[in-house]
């Protein structure tokens, strides 16, 4: 039994895009997140690098763009209320995304029980990023553990959704990976709509991947 659902962020709740592309698109900064971009898919820059880079095309960003940002983002259908059905079971859900926290965390008004993401200065920026608050794919297994303990559950009984590389290598790393379970999880279509786009994948921490069915947006 699943008691506690763990999201990515990027790719996953939001649609083909990411929290740091949406933020640029609100600055007219299109073309330089997506050279970035390509840097850290090629993992020309990590998790640090990435976040002082943005930080610098970020340095006119307001609280007001970060809305606009968001707002406008390609979310999943149905999320609140998957989140809700969740509640309502007396389940628990997180987000854990190497996106900027400041971001990140606007889901908790959505139904998220938590929220992590790389710790960056308040917006309007006055001061710089630590690169030692940013969160790469061992602090997102770190994370995970940590949620386990405070809302009380094992790894058995915690499932993680995601699509990035970065997701799947961090879930991976949570435990060793066993064959097994294309059962739905307990929300039904509505979750899995919500989790299955292109290469999502749902797994249990400690046992194995197990790829959904690709599955249409509605």
């Amino acid at each position: 039994m699943t008691r506690l659902h763990l999201f990515d962020l990027d790719g996953t709740l939001m649609y083909g895009s990411a929290a740091p592309i949406e933020i640029s698109r609100q600055l007219g900064l299109e073309q330089e997140i997506a050279d970035l971009e390509r840097a850290f898919a090629r993992q020309v820059l990590g998790p640090p690098e990435f976040a002082l880079r943005v930080r610098e095309l970020w340095a006119e960003l307001t609280e007001e763009q970060v809305a606009l940002a968001f707002d406008g983002a390609p979310w999943l259908d149905g999320i609140r209320e998957v989140w809700a059905d969740i509640t309502t079971r007396g389940e628990r859900c997180a987000v854990i995304s190497l996106s900027p926290d400041f971001f990140v965390r606007r889901l908790l008004e959505w139904g998220a029980h938590a929220t992590y993401g790389s710790a960056f200065p308040a917006v309007p920026f006055r001061e710089p990023v630590r690169p030692d608050g940013i969160l790469n794919p061992a602090a997102k297994v770190k994370i995970a553990d940590e949620l386990c303990e405070r809302f009380g559950v094992t790894r058995s009984e915690c499932a993680a959704y995601g699509d990035s590389y970065v997701g799947r290598r961090a879930v991976r790393g949570a435990a060793d990976i066993c064959r097994g379970q294309r059962r739905p999880p307990p929300d039904g279509d509505r979750l899995i709509r919500l989790c299955g786009v292109r290469s999502a994948r749902r797994v249990r921490i400690g046992q194995q991947s197990q790829p959904l069915a690709p599955i249409r947006r509605t």
